[in-house]
């Protein structure tokens, strides 16, 4: 494909996210337009459907484009923008007017192509991790914690912690095979150092992006000076959610990324505690953190032991 074509088609999906999805998404009940997509036999009605079937059935051809290297970096940040509109999209409408399952799954889809656009542009990954968490933030508070992820054993997560865990998971590829290049099944010391190397690059990059997410969580979190910082408070119970959501979903062997963001956490609240000058209200979140992180390992513990 050329940078034209290219450019043509991400920009059509794209306003057909933002300039019709999300409008349709954000009716209030009672609206005239409302009223006129209740009716499932109308032919209004029928067309609303037929159109968000066809966004779901451009998804996966869009999905492709995003790996293209003619595609210019400003239509993948156009991409991005709209796919998380999308992400955090609520609706009056489902049941009434729209279907809850095509609803979710349109939301799926954006979701879908975030994580695309993560794995094939290292480059973007810290400002689109920074709009996803700014873009929680600007939700109205009642309803930053719907969608929650419920896992085994009954327990629930947020849906934030779902899409960042998603993310970060994304980005560590592990070779197809790692014995690649190795004549037996009994390794050398050498070729185990290899084997170690072969996985330690595979997971650097996610490391480096679940450090980002932790620092800018912190940091928006920290009074600068005597005047609190903008958004401190919600921050502060968003960094918090999210921790105690990866301490449930340590073990989980579908969420290895949450393992790794409890160990970068770790090191992060080490610091504040051991800072005189940090913040006094981090500095309590950190002593929390760190107590709930040492119950979890020394319950889990007690769990091993009393299985062997």
């Amino acid at each position: 494909c050329t940078g034209d074509s290219l450019h043509a088609a991400t920009s059509f999906f794209k306003e057909c996210l933002i300039s019709c999805i999300v409008p349709i998404l954000g009716l209030t009940l009672g609206s005239n337009l409302a009223e006129a997509f209740s009716n499932r036999e109308s032919p209004l009605s029928n067309r609303l459907h037929a159109f968000f079937s066809n966004v779901l059935l451009a998804h996966e051809p869009v999905v492709a484009l995003v790996g293209q290297p003619a595609l210019a970096e400003q239509d993948i940040i156009a991409l991005v923008f709209a796919a998380i509109s999308v992400t955090f999209c609520t609706s009056e409408l489902l049941g009434s007017c729209i279907d809850a399952n095509i609803f979710e799954s349109i939301r799926r889809s954006a979701q879908s192509l975030l994580r695309q656009v993560f794995e094939s542009h290292i480059d973007q990954r810290s400002w689109m991790l920074e709009e996803i968490l700014a873009s929680l933030i600007r939700l109205p508070t009642q309803k930053r914690a719907l969608n929650s992820y419920r896992i085994a054993g009954g327990k629930s997560v947020q849906f934030i912690t779902v899409l960042l865990l998603k993310l970060l998971q994304g980005t560590a590829h592990l070779p197809e095979d790692l014995t690649a290049g190795f004549e037996s099944d009994s390794l050398s010391p050498k070729e185990y150092r290899m084997l170690l190397q072969k996985h330690k690059k595979a997971v650097d990059t996610a490391s480096s992006s679940a450090d980002f997410t932790v620092r800018y969580l912190i940091g928006r979190c920290i009074k600068r000076d005597a005047k609190a910082a903008s958004n401190e408070a919600e921050y502060r119970v968003l960094l918090e959610a999210f921790i105690e959501d990866c301490i449930v979903l340590l073990g989980h062997p579908q969420w290895p990324a949450a393992e790794l963001v409890v160990r970068v956490y770790s090191v992060h609240i080490l610091d504040l505690l051991d800072e005189e000058k940090s913040d006094i209200s981090m500095k309590a979140l950190a002593l929390d953190s760190a107590a709930q992180i040492a119950s979890h390992i020394a319950r889990t513990r007690q769990e091993i032991k009393a299985a062997s």
